[in-house]
């Protein structure tokens, strides 16, 4: 299989694009202006994160909140460009909440910022096997990872998988005219 050099470009994008996932706050002003932060596209302004960070602090939230709300931090990390510090946000939540597909997501995105392509395709893959309820992103972060990671048949697949689950996925279908699958033997 032959492909093309994946773009810089395009890797901060899918960084950017088929990234994180918000979690849904209820009840603390401070974690609920968090989220709508992160769902409005914030990139990680300091007086953002502070907001989160506040938002923390409140003693009444429930774990099923704080956990969305160290997730929610922890994209507006990452988008900052502090993926190290979002790892940290991300583990915390998966502390609170294991079972969550968008945490494991998440985390991958930010293992992506870091370069550790094999890590967060384990972490997408973990997504997936949870049920991560936007597998074509999952699968097209993974792909990339793959690929970075040297992997260039499992990226092939990942990305035909991102179409099979989202066949209007643009940005996989034209990642796909990157590769030549030629004929074994």
């Amino acid at each position: 299989m032959k492909h093309a050099a994946i773009p810089l470009a395009l890797m901060a994008a899918a960084l950017a694009a088929p990234g994180a996932q918000a979690q849904v706050i209820m009840g603390s002003s401070q974690a609920e202006a968090c989220y709508h932060a992160v769902e409005a596209g914030d990139r990680g302004r300091a007086a953002t994160l502070r907001r989160c960070e506040a938002g923390l602090e409140d003693m009444r939230l429930t774990p099923r909140d704080r956990a969305a709300t160290h997730n929610n931090l922890g994209i507006l990390l990452h988008r900052a460009g502090r993926s190290d510090e979002a790892l940290v946000q991300f583990d915390r939540a998966l502390r609170l909440d294991a079972d969550k597909p968008a945490f494991w997501h998440n985390r991958g995105v930010a293992m992506m910022g870091l370069e550790d392509f094999t890590g967060a395709a384990e972490h997408f893959t973990r997504a997936l096997d949870l049920g991560f309820d936007r597998p074509s992103h999952a699968y097209f972060n993974r792909a990339l990872s793959r690929e970075q990671a040297g992997d260039l048949a499992g990226a092939y697949d990942d990305l035909q998988a991102a179409l099979d689950a989202n066949p209007g996925f643009a940005l996989a279908r034209q990642e796909l005219t990157r590769f030549v699958v030629e004929p074994s033997g």
